[in-house]
């Protein structure tokens, strides 16, 4: 199986965007592959919510108008601006509800191992705003722990307004959080508007540790492969913890397009802090940061599984995965872990 002709394939179908007609394209040519490789994968619609990007962009408006208002009515400043906080906080609930595919297939029939390991991927190819990219590139938090920051701060300070306090101090206080307010209208606007990218190179990798782990089964390790949509991860998490699944049965390691590394956390928000054994057993191979997204590594991290995102080029995914694939197989060999 050559990665490389799945990548372009995946590539090829323009429009991957989360919960379109082409994600579902590109996880059915994903599940295809699966049974080349012999498995049977077992596809399921999950219906999520995308797209709140419009309600954040509403929530900045109204830290903006709350913070502007305060100066000559702080009272209604404050109530704008606690609507902001509000808004912000619902807007995970206010998204669209489409559907999504998950493409799971479990651990071949001679796999003898005890633990799961679950390599998970993406088929969409999820947006990459330049706001998004440049406050990674510079260490700052997301866009999201921003504005939650931002709205924060506003609403302390219109507070301070309502008992009179005035003053430049105050004025200048409040103007860097409604500099950011400002900054980040244009981020989340422009986040709702980006097209997709083209990123290929995690499902294709996937697939090629999956057929060589195959080839070479781990003496402690099952191999499966889950594809998660969007907020999709969360529901197999659940159906599996349902099904009796144990924290300590299970490793999930998610694969995608990105700068060669590894990450510590992940999340929009909140981060999830990666499992710090996986994370020992990639140190040292690979640069380690943080990420920003709602990724399935960071779901699954969340339900308290042991999970690591590994990002890179389609050779580095590869190198990288079945280097901690056999380093944890190992581990769980001297542990005597039968």
């Amino acid at each position: 199986m050559d990665p490389t002709e799945i990548a372009e394939e995946l590539r090829a179908i323009e429009g991957r965007g989360p919960c379109t007609d082409a994600e579902r394209r590109a996880a059915r040519a994903i599940a295809r592959r699966l049974r080349e490789l012999g498995r049977r994968p077992r596809t399921q619609t999950v219906w999520v919510r995308t797209g709140n990007e419009w309600a954040l962009a509403v929530a900045s408006m109204l830290g903006i108008a709350g913070s502007v208002a305060s100066v000559d009515h702080a009272k209604t400043g404050l109530w704008l601006a606690v609507g902001g906080v509000v808004l912000f906080a619902l807007a995970p609930l206010l998204g669209a509800r489409r559907a999504t595919q998950t493409v799971w297939a479990g651990a071949a029939e001679d796999a003898t191992g005890s633990v799961r390991l679950l390599l998970t991927c993406r088929a969409d190819a999820q947006p990459a705003p330049l706001a998004e990219r440049a406050l990674a590139r510079i260490g700052l938090p997301g866009p999201r722990v921003l504005l939650a920051l931002a709205l924060a701060a506003i609403v302390a300070l219109t507070a301070v307004r309502t008992s009179g306090t005035g003053g430049t101090a105050l004025g200048a206080g409040q103007l860097v959080p409604t500099a950011v307010c400002i900054a980040l209208l244009g981020a989340f606007l422009d986040a709702w508007v980006s097209r997709p990218g083209d990123a290929a190179a995690g499902p294709a990798a996937a697939l090629a540790v999956l057929a060589q782990l195959d080839a070479s089964l781990p003496a402690r390790l099952k191999p499966e492969l889950l594809v998660a949509g969007p907020g999709s991860m969360r529901a197999f998490v659940r159906a599996q913890r349902h099904a009796g699944t144990d924290a300590t049965e299970v490793a999930v390691v998610e694969l995608r397009e990105g700068r060669t590394g590894f990450l510590r956390s992940d999340g929009s928000l909140l981060p999830q802090r990666f499992h710090p054994r996986l994370v020992g057993l990639l140190r040292g191979a690979a640069p380690m940061r943080r990420g920003r997204s709602a990724s399935p590594a960071s779901a699954a991290r969340r339900a308290r599984w042991p999970a690591i995102a590994i990002e890179g080029d389609l050779d580095d995914l590869v190198e990288l995965t079945l280097g901690l694939v056999r380093a944890l197989d190992r581990e769980l060999a001297e542990r005597q872990i039968p």
